[in-house]
């Protein structure tokens, strides 16, 4: 079988594996490719933006949610990580519960 370094599919798939077995700057790269590759490729936002939380990258979790909104409003997983996020993030600059 034969690597398509262009497949965002084949990227966001291999990032979240990486991410679940908790290999999570593999899975940043492999899902920042992803979205190289596809910008409007809503999921692979959210798995970026989870994968950066994890990794407690709150200002960017945080764009890669929004950007998914952008891309498609009605997703419920981003809208509510990010209410999530910014409800009740520790980090003063970062919560706010009146945009959450």
């Amino acid at each position: 079988m034969e690597w398509q370094p262009d497949y965002a599919t084949g990227y966001f798939g291999l990032g979240s594996a990486l991410a679940e077995k908790g290999r999570m700057e593999e899975a940043i790269a492999a899902l920042r490719k992803a979205v190289e590759i596809r910008p409007d490729y809503t999921a692979a936002h959210v798995g970026l933006g989870d994968a950066l939380l994890r990794e407690n990258n709150y200002a960017e979790a945080i764009a890669h949610y929004e950007r998914a909104l952008e891309i498609y409003p009605q997703a419920i997983v981003p809208l509510n990580n990010l209410a999530w996020l910014l409800a009740t993030s520790s980090n003063d600059s970062i919560r706010n519960g009146p945009k959450a």
